[in-house]
């Protein structure tokens, strides 16, 4: 098993201990960019993603001013970033904080998810998975059903937000 946590984020996968497969690999949000290329670069038969952090179809202008408010205020936009993790439930998570970087925010946020790389790591044998909630306020729940839905079985959890709580 590998888990690769969510930005900002360090030992949240307890949060998630119920969908963690001893042989996925498994990330959350951020982790789950990096799940995803661990996954297309080693011999991956199972890919869990929980709460991708899927931005490619917003404009420069929000990924501009989500950058330009992390480094303006970093505990502002985390702060709020925390909360937007946890609604709809009102779940303190500040305990998994691990602040990160300007770098690993625009890394995010301009991320491709290229269609053919995952369709390779289907056709090779590898069975993905994702989960999200149906309320989640960090990324568009119908955005990733409507990407993924021919490589990936998707499970929405209703009522529930980016942490599935």
């Amino acid at each position: 098993m590998k888990y690769f946590n969510g930005f900002s984020l360090f030992g949240e996968e307890k949060l998630f201990s119920n969908l963690i497969e001893e042989e996925s690999i498994t990330g959350f949000s951020y982790g789950a960019i990096k799940a995803f290329e661990y996954a297309l670069a080693n011999n991956c038969k199972k890919l869990t993603l929980i709460s991708p952090a899927f931005f490619q179809l917003k404009d420069k202008k929000f990924k501009k001013l989500q950058t330009l408010s992390f480094k303006k205020s970093q505990k502002s936009y985390i702060d709020n970033f925390l909360k937007s993790c946890a609604y709809p439930s009102s779940q303190n998570i500040s305990k998994y904080l691990k602040l990160g970087t300007a770098e690993q925010l625009e890394e995010l946020l301009d991320f491709y998810w290229d269609r053919n790389k995952l369709e390779s790591l289907v056709a090779n044998g590898c069975k993905i998975t994702i989960h999200i909630g149906s309320k989640d306020a960090i990324v568009s729940k119908e955005e990733i059903e409507n990407f993924f839905k021919d490589v990936a079985d998707i499970i929405v959890y209703k009522g529930k937000g980016h942490i599935l709580q």
